[in-house]
Order: structure tokens, then C-alpha cells, then sequence
């Protein structure tokens, strides 16, 4: 799953307890989506969501457990400033903002794919972790776009503030899905969600959130993946792995359109330096011999696969290497 389809992709057409897929009318690979009804509105707040339909259905939900998600993004967010020994109350980065959108995500993957000796698909993910799922993958999708374009506040790792993403994702119609729906909730929860992700319990909302002392995070993540440090291993390592395409992908780019070299070159000197930083987070665990870049792969998941206790794979299908690559 996660060479083949990405970490988000691959868990969008699971089912939460509210009988709706994680991804909603945008679950990929499409084979996947199945249609399920949804009241939709026109979007009434100002900017590129404006007169656009919104899903009503899936926003109910996700108000319904906007504190017990966002709790957990916290709980996900301590948990990553902690182990890059940063105090609770630093800003994280726009690198760092991104590892905790990806690690809130692996909560899920991680524990459908762990082995346990038995299947889990046919389980269905708490209206807590889907809504999670919804709220954070913005941030995921907003941190993505700004390395795409290497925007100027992402670039070295500094922090961005709420307003300066939400104003980035409203800009760049990144809050405009595939199926051209937009993304639902007015501009203050939005904000608010993504001021959790930004500041932790020094939010001013922070009170609301259902988690006491300041270790509860532990408790919380706990309660939500058996083994808490394998998960944000195979966080970590699923990021390394993207980031490892995505320079194999640029590198064939600057060869093959020669005319956009300069800023395809920018691109690049941004990837690599947010790569080493991924390597620097996993350790010894981030090095890779890398004879080939299909052997890099190969080793990379099954890297991932030994942290979910699934036996290796003895090779990734060439098919499969070029439309990974060209997705």
C-alpha cells in the first residue's frame, strides 16, 4: 500500500462507524469509491469555496468529534516535538507540520496493516479517527502544495501561522476537491483546527479538548495503536519513501524539460534537503545501500513491511515502479 497508492490514498475507501468512506466522493484508487449519499449545500463563506457545493453529511460528523479529533492531533503533535526534543510549546516547522499531518494519518494505516494475526478491514474506524482523517488530511494537502511550488515559509522549515495557511490553501483552490466539491466548515474552524495542529494545548480553545495532564497524549495514542513508537517509526519511514520517488522524479524532470531547469533545480535543492532531514529523524533506519533506484524501493517497503510484521516482498512489479512515479 504504501509504495503503491501513498499513505492517505491507500486508506481512503475504509468505512467509518457512520457508514462513510473515509475519502468521501474523493476516495482513491477510484475502483474503491463506493456512492453513498450526501445532503450538500452551497458553500456560503467568502473566497474560491464560495457558491461551491459542500458535503453536509460528512461536516455533521466531523463537528460532532471536532474536539476528540483535534485532541488526537495534539496528542500526535506533542508526541513529534517530544521526540525531536523540542519544547511542547515551539511552533513546529512546515517540515515538521507536515510529519505530524502524515503521523496522524499512519494511526489508521498503521493499524489495519499491523499484522495481528487476523484481518481488520472488515472493522469499521471510529467517527473520532475518520473525522481526524477529514480534518488533518488538509494539512497534509496544504504542507504537500507548498513544497510542490517551494514556497518561500516552507522552504527552510520555519513555522507557518494558521492564517497564512488557510490564506495559501484558499489561493491555490487547494480547499476544491476532485470532484469539485470544496471543502466544508466556516473559515474560523478551519482556522481553529489548524491552530491545534500549530500550538498544541496553548491553544485558547485547548480547554475543550478532552485530554487532562500534560503526558495524556501517551495515554491517548495508546489507546488508539498497540505499539505507539512502531507507528511513528512507520510514519517516518512511509515519508522517507515518498520523498525518495519524489527525488527520482525531479532528477528524470531536470534532464527531460530542459526549459524549465531553474525552477525544477529549486524544487530539487528543497526535496533534497527536506529528504536528509527525514533521514535524520529515522537514524540508522534511513540509510539504504540505494544500488538501484528499484532496489531503493524495494528495500524502502520492505523496511515498512518488517515495522508492520508482514513478511518482504521479493520485487515490486516494473509496472507498478512507472505508475507510481507518473501518478
Amino acid at each position: 500500500m504504501e509504495f503503491r497508492y501513498g499513505l492517505w490514498t491507500g486508506i481512503s475507501g475504509l468505512m467509518g462507524e457512520d457508514a462513510r468512506q473515509l475519502g468521501e466522493a474523493n476516495t482513491k484508487p477510484a475502483v474503491f469509491m463506493k456512492d453513498i449519499p450526501a445532503e450538500t449545500l452551497a458553500c456560503k463563506y467568502d473566497g474560491t469555496r464560495y457558491g461551491q457545493l459542500i458535503n453536509i453529511s460528512a461536516l455533521r460528523v466531523a463537528m460532532r468529534h471536532f474536539y476528540d479529533a483535534s485532541a488526537i492531533t495534539v496528542s500526535v503533535r506533542d508526541y513529534h516535538m517530544a521526540r525531536i526534543n523540542q519544547p511542547a510549546d515551539t511552533v513546529p516547522g512546515g517540515w515538521d507540520l507536515y510529519v505530524i499531518s502524515r503521523a496522524a494519518i499512519a494511526l489508521i494505516s498503521h493499524q489495519y496493516r499491523y499484522d495481528y494475526g487476523q484481518a481488520r478491514t472488515e472493522d469499521e474506524i471510529s467517527n473520532d479517527i475518520s473525522s481526524l482523517y477529514k480534518l488533518v488530511t488538509g494539512v497534509f494537502v496544504i504542507c504537500r502544495e507548498m513544497m510542490r511550488v517551494a514556497h518561500p515559509a516552507i522552504v527552510n522549515n520555519t513555522p507557518i501561522s494558521s492564517q497564512d495557511l488557510y490564506a495559501f490553501a484558499d489561493e491555490n483552490y487547494i480547499f476544491r476537491s476532485d470532484n469539485q466539491m470544496v471543502c466544508a466548515g466556516s473559515t474560523t474552524k478551519i482556522i481553529e483546527f489548524l491552530d491545534f495542529a500549530n500550538l498544541g494545548r496553548q491553544h485558547p480553545q485547548s480547554s475543550k479538548l478532552p485530554l487532562d495532564g500534560e503526558t495524556d497524549h501517551l495515554a491517548l495514542l495508546g489507546s488508539i495503536v498497540e505499539d505507539v513508537d512502531s507507528w511513528y517509526h512507520y510514519a517516518l519511514l512511509t515519508v522517507e519513501l515518498d520523498h525518495y520517488i519524489e527525488l527520482k522524479a525531479l532528477r528524470q524532470k531536470l534532464e527531460d524539460e530542459p526549459e524549465i531547469r531553474d525552477q525544477t533545480k529549486a524544487s530539487l535543492e528543497i526535496c533534497e534537503a527536506q529528504y536528509a532531514y527525514w533521514q535524520e529523524l529515522l537514524g540508522e533506519e534511513g540509510e539504504y545501500e540505494n544500488r538501484s533506484f528499484e532496489q531503493g524501493v524495494l528495500e524502502r517497503q520492505n523496511a515498512i513491511l518488517k515495522v508492520l510484521k508482514r513478511p518482504p516482498l521479493k520485487t515490486i512489479p516494473a509496472k507498478m515502479l512507472h505508475a507510481r512515479q507518473h501518478q
